[in-house]
């Protein structure tokens, strides 16, 4: 089951062009936070180094257009396959090689664990970009500037702030773990909502529907627990934020997987 799934992941043009596209974002987005920053962005003296700076900016710090984009970008990965099989009637072939059921629970983690990677990967490689481009000791700083904050214990209530200052590379390997957790976590939820529709189109979009959602609906005092903040560990988010998105995510994702593989026409 595993390497049939598999070899369908690469088999699909969609995987490509996702992987591109969001490797090609990411380096975009850095590329573009690292020439802010060497023409002379935000400088302010008796702050953190550049290296933190650029890390907050670039991997923490998703603009609104990345947080609005990958949602989509991910659901592209692989969450739109059985969908294409039900559609293409392939699904009632593959019922008799296999128990279509497990199927279809297999793939759901299947859809997280492949979007995680990619995600992980990609953010990855924009760290790594960033260290090598900005090292400590530069001469840019800036972090007092955020939001115009300008006392720097304000940002203890940043998530694991404290773990930041001590040990920033343990820290960016959490939050970007945290982070491709998110993503999966739309895309699984995705990949559920999937077993009800039609269109593909549609799928693609309801990782970016329950994103706009989260931060539209929820009242302004709840504001912290939704999933832009999740993708955003500079916007004073914490642990809960995450534990309740992923929570809520993963509990929905798999109760509306489990009513659609006992819809009937499932296999028809």
């Amino acid at each position: 089951m595993f390497k049939y799934n598999l070899k369908l992941l690469f088999y699909r043009k969609q995987t490509f062009i996702a992987i591109f596209l969001i490797f090609l974002t990411i380096l975009l987005h850095c590329a573009l936070n690292i020439y802010f920053q060497a023409n002379g962005g935000m400088v302010v003296e008796n702050c953190l180094s550049a290296e933190n700076q650029i890390i907050l900016e670039s991997v923490l710090d998703f603009k609104m257009y990345i947080v609005l984009l990958f949602p989509i970008i991910g659901a592209l990965l692989f969450s739109d396959i059985s969908q294409i099989e039900m559609k293409s009637r392939t699904n009632y072939l593959l019922f008799n090689r296999f128990n279509y059921k497990k199927n279809i629970v297999f793939r759901y983690f299947f859809v997280f664990l492949v979007t995680f990677m990619v995600f992980f990967l990609a953010l990855l490689l924009e760290y790594i970009i960033c260290l090598m481009v900005f090292k400590s000791g530069s001469d840019y700083h800036w972090l007092d500037t955020i939001g115009g904050i300008r006392n720097i214990s304000n940002y203890n209530r940043i998530f694991m702030f404290q773990l930041f200052t001590t040990h920033p590379v343990l820290y960016m390997m959490i939050v970007i773990s945290i982070e491709s957790i998110v993503f999966g976590a739309l895309s699984s939820f995705a990949y559920s909502v999937s077993l009800f529709l039609n269109k593909r189109i549609i799928i693609y979009f309801v990782p970016l529907i329950i994103t706009a959602a989260s931060g539209i609906f929820t009242p302004k005092k709840y504001k912290t627990y939704t999933i832009v903040k999740s993708l955003q560990p500079i916007s004073f988010s914490n642990a809960l934020t995450y534990i309740l998105v992923v929570g809520v995510l993963t509990a929905a994702g798999i109760g509306i997987m489990i009513a659609g593989i006992k819809k009937k026409d499932l296999y028809l």
